[in-house]
């Protein structure tokens, strides 16, 4: 049963035209959520790595070290696929230019019970290093 207090109301209406903002779930959703519950393990150990590498150097130091390597392999063969950017040699650098600077990212994806889903890596350019197109005005 859901209580309400008259002096209380919310802002927005519901849909079904109640200005209550508390929801009772169904029988639908409280199976699910228990079913859900269920199937979680008793003993929830960490892991040996909880948290995202803050860095290359953390991700390859870490247990994990072998299953973040393929990651970033597959991004960067997707940013060459998509020729994202041209490698150049640093004596080919015009004078008086800079050279873009990135670093790669690393998320541990879950899925809604917590358990690891997949490895994901990015490579990000450090964008404050670009030359604005106003500079040469």
């Amino acid at each position: 049963m859901v209580m309400s207090n008259p002096d209380l109301t919310h802002p927005y209406p519901r849909p079904d035209g109640t200005d209550n903002p508390t929801h009772e779930p169904s029988e639908e959703e409280l199976c699910a959520l228990y079913a859900a519950f269920a199937a979680m393990p008793d003993n929830l150990s960490p892991p040996d790595f909880l948290g995202d590498p803050p860095n290359l150097k953390a991700a390859m130091a870490s247990p994990q070290s072998s299953e973040w390597t393929t990651p970033l392999q597959e991004e960067f063969d997707s940013l060459k696929k998509h020729k994202v950017y041209t490698l150049i040699p640093r004596s080919e650098v015009p004078a008086g230019r800079k050279i873009m600077h990135g670093k790669p990212l690393f998320k541990l994806k879950r899925d809604f019970l917590g358990n690891l889903a997949r490895y994901k890596a990015r490579h990000v350019r450090k964008g404050y290093e670009a030359i604005s197109i106003w500079e040469g005005l």
